[in-house]
């Protein structure tokens, strides 16, 4: 018996070669890249013309005093501005002011500009070590309904403590020490239920310590140390 082996013939195919993309075809897609990449980093944190020109406001308010040196219409205020913060909206691209700090300059004078107010999603407000800072507290920090912190300690602040304060439903700590407040200590403060703490001291109230204070729970720091209140504690 005669065995014929057939040796297989091994075909190799290859692969014809990938298609290449014609220029005509790549510098409009590279455009359109770096054009989604241009909008993208330009988009990131710009600040919201409202906010920018009501801080702009503020800063001509104060005369264009040393700490606002930074706060020009060419640079975005989100990113650029001293003293400011923002935070992006949920499920947005948008972002808004939400951190302000003005403070430690003796140049600034006069009282704290109304425009503060317009400042909608402001969560944390300083103003502070202020000496020629006069005035009543605004109506316009009213306005601010999502501050959580508010700090206007160590100016030279006047009248009472108002009653607008009572709007600020989210608000968690307040400190107006160091200041020339009068009157008595409002007892609407008890009634916010965020409220954890509140510095009065270092400053002219009279009158009792309001009975209220006690809805706050155990966890309320109330510091009122330098007035001259009176009655039981």
């Amino acid at each position: 018996m005669k065995i014929t082996i057939h040796q297989a013939k091994t075909q190799i195919k290859t692969l014809p070669p990938p298609p290449t993309m014609s220029s005509h075809h790549f510098l409009p897609l590279l455009f359109l890249l770096l054009l989604s990449l241009h909008h993208s980093l330009s988009s990131a944190k710009r600040c919201h013309p409202d906010d920018e020109q009501a801080l702009l406001q503020i800063k001509a308010h104060f005369n264009n005093a040393d700490v606002f040196k930074t706060w020009t219409p060419q640079t975005a205020c989100c990113r650029k501005w001293s003293y400011v913060s923002c935070k992006r909206l949920p499920n947005s691209h948008i972002f808004r002011v939400n951190f302000l700090d003005i403070g430690n300059d003796e140049d600034i004078n006069g009282e704290i500009p109304s425009e503060v107010g317009d400042l909608p999603y402001l969560e944390t407000l300083y103003i502070r070590f202020l000496p020629n800072l006069t005035g009543p507290i605004p109506s316009a920090i009213g306005k601010l309904t999502r501050l959580q912190s508010l700090f206007l300690f160590s100016n030279n602040l006047t009248g009472s403590i108002p009653p607008f304060l009572s709007r600020l439903s989210n608000v968690s700590y307040i400190d107006l020490s160091n200041n020339r407040l009068t009157g008595q200590i409002p007892s609407f403060l008890g009634h916010i239920s965020t409220l954890q703490g509140i510095d009065l001291s270092q400053n002219q109230l009279t009158g009792p310590i309001p009975p209220s204070f006690g809805l706050l729970g155990d966890d309320f720091q109330l510091f009122a140390s330098d007035n001259k209140l009176s009655g039981p504690i």
